[in-house]
């Protein structure tokens, strides 16, 4: 079973990717964030923070971007 939305994808590809439940736009993401949605989009280019591109678009899962917030936290603490 998997969770998510299914994305149909072109003719070529073997099975449907799956979208998180709660799936955020980098729109989404830089005000959840309170950051600029260039830098969101500029992070998530570059694999600094969880995303993943479906079709030219950057999207973001809530739970993924919170357990980085975490880790991010964490980490400057301990610094």
């Amino acid at each position: 079973m998997s969770l998510g939305r299914s994305v149909p994808g072109d003719a070529s590809e073997d099975r449907a990717r799956v979208l998180p439940k709660d799936m955020m736009t980098a729109t989404e993401a830089s005000a959840y964030l309170s950051m600029d949605e260039a830098t969101v989009t500029r992070m998530a280019a570059e694999r600094r923070i969880p995303s993943m591109e479906v079709d030219g678009v950057w999207v973001f899962s809530k739970k993924s971007i919170d357990k980085w917030r975490r880790q991010q936290e964490q980490r400057d603490v301990g610094r």
